[in-house]
């Protein structure tokens, strides 16, 4: 019988590596707006298709692991989580495959526009995504529930970011097309710290600790269907 199954088949070192892809991912798909550089951007389309394979091939371990060796409750926990987590960070594959491709065409417009406090959020967001794994990896409760309070920060700074551009596009015309993909670059990040929020959550249920945060999540879901 298999006792350690957070080592068996890889399962974690996976996890970290899905998690460092979508870190690059973050860190290109904004650093081409920052250095005006479409390359970088271009690049997250490949990233994201390594991504989704590499969750394809944890979900594939961990159903086998639980079919053919039926862990107790333990070994059943982490295995579960493992699986949540990766799809929480396939999630957040997607949604920045999206903001590169908001960066890319406000690149190629080849307009001015005003960055605001993008790069700040894209680093809060990053963070969230390397401490709630960080979590998992430690077993630690107190980082996981620091991770639950970031969710509300990334937030804040959000709408901070929507009332600069909202004001820029009242003033300045030229720069509505680019403003307007800012703000679905700015909720793109947001998202991606929920679903660092949401990770955390499963590395909670996964050290059966009881979770009394309750966050107040901001959406971005009407401005996105709006698009």
């Amino acid at each position: 019988m298999i006792r350690n199954f957070e080592d068996f088949l890889g399962v974690k070192d996976r996890l970290l590596y899905l998690g460092s892809i979508i870190e690059t991912m973050v860190i290109s798909s904004v650093k081409a707006l920052v250095e005006r550089r479409e390359v970088l951007a271009s690049a997250v389309e490949s990233q994201r298709a390594e991504a989704e394979k590499v969750r394809k091939e944890l979900d594939e371990k961990c159903i086998s692991l639980i079919a053919t060796h039926q862990p107790a409750a333990n070994g059943l926990r982490f295995l579960t989580s493992a699986m949540k987590i990766a799809g929480e960070l396939e999630k957040t594959a997607r949604q920045t495959h999206n903001l590169s491709i908001s960066s890319l065409k406000i690149l190629s417009s080849g307009a001015p526009f005003h960055i605001a406090d993008i790069p700040e959020l894209a680093y809060t967001a990053k963070t969230m995504l390397r401490e709630c794994l960080d979590a998992f990896v430690k077993k630690d409760e107190n980082l996981a529930f620091a991770v639950l309070a970031g969710g509300t920060r990334a937030a804040i700074l959000k709408e901070k970011i929507l009332k600069e551009l909202l004001a820029i596009m009242e003033t300045e015309k030229k720069s509505v097309a680019q403003s307007a993909e800012l703000l679905l670059i700015a909720c793109y990040l947001e998202m991606a710290a929920w679903n660092a929020v949401n990770v955390a959550e499963d590395v909670l249920f996964m050290l059966n600790v009881s979770n009394t945060v309750s966050p107040n999540r901001e959406s971005c879901s009407v401005v996105l269907a709006s698009k």
